[in-house]
């Protein structure tokens, strides 16, 4: 196991996670904390596993060649850095997974009154049947941690360094793929746990070197203290409270508004012709008739050859005979 790990063996765990099963694989990625949100004050995205459920889920079919390809974490799954950092951190801790925080402690504003401090919680503790399993994991971690080329060595910081290195494929490209690790330092009593990924690139392992160094400077690492000059400390002014008292005049101009209420009148149709306004006939109406109406007394007869008009008497109705 330890010289698979250090080599990445595909093939020894191919077989590892057929003689396993996916119900145990599944078991034991729970257990690490990866498919489950990691409880940082933040929240987070709890990814998804590689297993039967998921591939329903996600309307995929499932076969067995998936449980060896789950087994090297090459199958449909999903997993965050802070996950992976945090299964770092369990490796690191011999089995014990704690849960992830931001918030190391609260102080009264302007003072160096402590409220309150963050404490460890453990979110899980792995059983062991076998006591020194954790002996070969990590020791193959070191070994994978001493093949790399000089300018980027983690074999002269003064402490061992235990990584683990990934090439998941993302996307329908075999070719396309992401660069992973993670890792814990001091390898025999870890101070910090990490996991970094390079997106569609490769080589990201190079990075280790420099954020240890980082870590180390910023905060102290293995016994050495932190390097890096701390930020000056809060310095809360003094606050004063001036009274100003001013006066406002305040004019009020009254308006006075004459309302002019007058009747409009209707307007004039439009839709037929100008006419005169009625006036009294100078002879006298023989019969009832509308307001404007002559008499039929004084009405000359319709022509038969006037084809210019139509007498009001007549039907404006075509004839249907």
């Amino acid at each position: 196991m330890r010289h698979a790990i250090e080599v990445s063996c595909n093939c020894y765990f191919y077989e590892l996670s057929r003689l396993l099963g996916i119900d145990n694989i599944t078991k034991y990625a729970k257990m690490y904390g990866l498919g489950s949100h990691t409880g940082i004050e933040t929240g987070d995205a709890e990814g998804y596993l590689c297993n039967p459920e998921t591939f329903e889920e996600h309307g995929q079919e499932w076969v067995i060649g998936c449980v060896i390809q789950a087994g090297i974490g090459n199958q449909d799954c999903g997993m965050t850095p802070l996950q992976m950092a945090v299964a770092a951190s369990t490796i690191g801790n011999r089995g014990v997974r704690y849960q992830p925080y931001i918030v190391d402690s609260y102080y009264s504003y302007g003072s160096r009154q402590l409220i309150k401090k963050t404490e460890p919680v453990v979110a899980n503790q792995i059983e062991l049947t076998t006591p020194d399993v954790y002996d070969y994991i990590v020791g193959g971690m070191i070994d994978a941690s001493r093949s790399m080329p000089a300018k980027y060595s983690l074999t002269n910081l003064g402490f061992d360094v235990a990584i683990k290195t990934g090439t998941p494929q993302v996307g329908e490209n075999i070719l396309d793929q992401n660069s992973f690790f993670i890792g814990f330092a001091p390898a025999d009593d870890p101070e910090i746990a990490f996991a970094g990924v390079v997106e569609h690139g490769e080589y990201s392992k190079y990075m280790i070197r420099d954020i240890l160094l980082a870590y180390q400077e910023c905060y102290g690492l293995n016994g050495v203290g932190p390097t890096k000059p701390k930020l000056p400390d809060e310095v809360r002014p003094v606050l004063t409270t001036t009274t100003t008292t001013s006066s406002t005049t305040s004019i009020t101009t009254e308006t006075t508004v004459t309302s002019v209420a007058t009747q409009q009148q209707p307007e004039p149709e439009t839709s037929t012709a100008y006419q005169q306004p009625w006036t009294q006939p100078t002879e006298p109406i023989t019969q009832a008739t509308e307001p404007w109406t002559v008499p039929v007394a004084t009405m000359p007869p319709a022509s038969s050859t006037d084809t210019s008009g139509l007498s009001p008497e007549i039907s404006q109705e075509p004839d249907n005979n």
